[in-house]
This record gives structure tokens, C-alpha cells and sequence, in this order.
């Protein structure tokens, strides 16, 4: 019978991927992950004791593995830096390389398991990944960095399902008391994001422009705006503004019209391939946040660098955000977006993912 490492979250969908591998035949060992403290707010508060009465139901061993200080060295502190440095961070995408499938790659050997197993809504199939049957909850997005290694032996059972269904799996197995809610996007942030950041980073006043440098208004804090936001500026133009631009150093919020943040080309920082990397100059699809549409481009590598010209206008491909590369449904990759190679500071970046890898 081949073990499985299954990383328990105690939430509805990991609870059912848990049942599913079960019904499959396989023998399945759960793994949580406690990377907040007990008493932090937010959606981890309980998730360990749901994950505890989830494999007790399911009758399957259980481990608790303590990553506290980790995921605060490596994902809260790329999350912060990179608001410091003007970026919008996507800190989920880099927490499933350095955080979860690491940590279940070394469970796999510590628990001499032939495979392992999460939730996620995505699909699995001889070594590659592929976008989920439900669309609407896909999540191959956020897998675009994890490590090559992990693909031979990982298993996603949800890739095939509805998450309707799922639902009704888990009302059938009377799972919907243990489960909870549903996990949010950033686990670690249970309030405005801003409010987060404040006692990290602090008053950061500077002043709201528009292209021309003319000054529209003043702020308190530049990392509380991001590209592409429209509200709360905090400014009265007469027309809609949008930011188009933080710039750390000078603390200047850059505003103006939507249409100005339309980019042919993006630049990324560390594409990694999942697959043998294409052939240069291939036609790929690029989707530049989790929400948007992929659009036709081409990936060009430029020494640690690669550069993404899209073959339509897209908006905003924000820095901070990771760019993905699919070739229909198959996921192929993807790298962090960055404002330039000029208008970044690499050896601060590098050091931040260096520690990382």
C-alpha cells in the first residue's frame, strides 16, 4: 500500500482530499502545519485543533510540526520587505516552495511515505501540472514555484472536483462541524493589510503626484497604496485616478488615468521552469495575478532576469505579483515580477530569496 504525506489544514477541502485518498486505497499520514501562534487572530487560531479532530474521525496518524520562526523569517518577512520597497506582495505563492512542499518533502522521508498530498485545487498527472476541472476555484497559480522535485510523487485529489462537490462530500461525511471556514488568501493578515504593515514599517509621509510631478496631496504611509488602486487616494482631480507607481525612496505616490497602466512588456525576476524549458521565443500564455486572464506572450531570459512581451496590452502586471506560464491548461512555470532591472534593488532582492532557497 503506498503512504502518503498529506498536509492537513483541517479545512473543508484538505478534509476531503484526506477521505479521497483513503477511499483510493492509499494509507495516508497527515501532516498540520503550525505557523502562527495560538493566540495570533486570524484564520489559524483553531486550525490546529480542526486538523487534530479531522485525522481522530478519519482515524488516520496525525503529526504536528512547528514552523513558527520559519514562516516568519521566510514569508512575513518577504511580505513586509516587499511592501518597504514598494512591491505588492504575493507571499502564498512563495510559501508553497520554501514553506509547505519543502516541508513535505522531508516529511516524506521522515515518515517513509511514497508520495504526498495537499488540497489544493489543481491537477496532477505523470509529473506535470494542469489547471483543476473547477475554474472557478483553480489554484495552479499559486504552484508556479514549487520545487521540481516534488512533482513526480505529488498527488491532488481535488483537481477533478467541483468545489460544490466537495462541499457535499463533506456535509455526507459529517465533516462540516470540524472543518470551519475556508482558509483566507493571506492567513497571516486577519485585518487591513495596512494595519499589518504599521507596526512594522511605521509613518511613512510623502507626497501624491500626477505624471506632470505636480503634488495633488499627501499621505502618511507610501505602502499603503499599491498599482492599480483607485480608492482611498485621499485626492480630488476631477477624473478617476488610479496609482500608477510607489516609489520607496522618495515616497512618492505616482496617480493617473487607468490606460497608463496598460504594459506590453513585464520583467521577472527567477522564472523557474516545472518542465524542460521551451524553446526561446515560444508562444505561451502569461497570467500576471491569480484572477486575471492569461494572455498570449513570449519569455525571454535575460542573464537571472527574464523578459515577458505580451502580444496584447495587459494592465498592470504589478511588482510583487508572480507572472505564470501555462500552455493551454498545463502549468509551466513562473517567476516574481519586478518594476525593472534598474528600478529594483537586486541585491536586496536576491539576499531576501536567496535565504529562501
Amino acid at each position: 500500500m503506498t503512504r502518503v504525506v498529506l498536509a492537513l489544514s483541517g479545512g473543508v477541502d484538505s478534509s476531503v482530499a484526506a477521505h479521497l485518498l483513503l477511499e483510493q486505497g492509499y494509507e495516508v499520514v497527515a501532516v498540520t502545519f503550525q505557523l502562527l501562534n495560538p493566540t495570533a487572530p486570524g484564520p489559524q487560531a483553531e486550525a490546529v485543533d480542526r486538523a487534530r479532530q479531522v485525522a481522530q474521525r478519519l482515524g488516520i496518524p496525525w503529526y504536528l510540526v512547528d514552523l513558527r520562526e520559519e514562516f516568519r523569517q521566510r514569508v512575513i518577512r518577504f511580505f513586509v520587505e516587499g511592501y518597504r520597497w514598494g512591491l505588492t506582495p504575493n507571499p502564498c505563492v512563495l510559501c508553497n516552495r520554501v514553506i509547505k512542499f519543502a516541508v513535505l518533502l522531508r516529511e516524506l522521508s521522515r515518515r517513509g511515505a511514497q508520495a504526498v498530498a495537499t488540497g489544493h485545487y489543481a491537477q496532477s498527472r505523470h509529473g506535470q501540472l494542469f489547471r483543476a476541472r473547477d475554474r472557478q476555484k483553480d489554484q495552479s497559480y499559486f504552484l508556479a514555484w514549487i520545487p521540481k522535485a516534488v512533482l513526480p510523487r505529488l498527488l491532488l485529489p481535488l483537481g477533478t472536483w467541483t468545489k460544490e462537490q466537495v462541499r457535499q462530500r463533506a456535509q455526507t461525511l459529517g465533516l462540516q462541524e470540524q472543518v470551519g471556514h475556508e482558509s483566507q488568501d493571506i492567513c497571516f493578515v486577519s485585518q487591513d493589510y495596512r494595519d499589518f504593515l504599521r507596526p512594522h514599517l511605521g509613518p511613512q509621509p510623502g507626497e501624491i503626484v500626477d505624471l506632470q510631478g505636480q503634488v495633488l496631496g499627501h499621505h502618511t504611509a507610501y505602502y499603503a497604496f499599491t498599482p492599480g488602486q483607485r480608492r482611498g487616494l485621499g485626492v480630488a482631480a476631477g477624473r478617476r485616478l488610479y496609482v500608477l507607481q510607489v516609489d520607496p525612496q522618495s515616497r512618492r505616490v505616482t496617480v493617473g488615468p487607468r490606460e497608463a497602466l496598460l504594459r506590453r512588456e513585464a520583467w521577472v525576476y527567477r522564472f523557474r521552469w516545472l518542465v524542460d524549458p521551451p524553446r526561446w521565443q515560444q508562444r505561451v500564455l502569461v497570467q500576471v495575478r491569480y484572477r486575471t486572464p492569461p494572455v498570449p506572450a513570449q519569455v525571454m531570459p535575460e542573464g537571472e532576469m527574464a523578459r515577458i512581451v505580451f502580444e496584447e496590452p495587459v494592465w498592470n502586471p504589478a511588482p510583487g505579483q508572480f507572472a505564470v506560464a501555462y500552455e493551454g491548461d498545463h502549468l509551466l512555470g513562473g517567476g516574481l515580477l519586478i518594476p525593472s532591472p534598474h528600478r529594483v534593488n537586486l541585491d536586496s532582492l536576491r539576499s531576501l530569496l536567496d535565504s529562501n532557497d
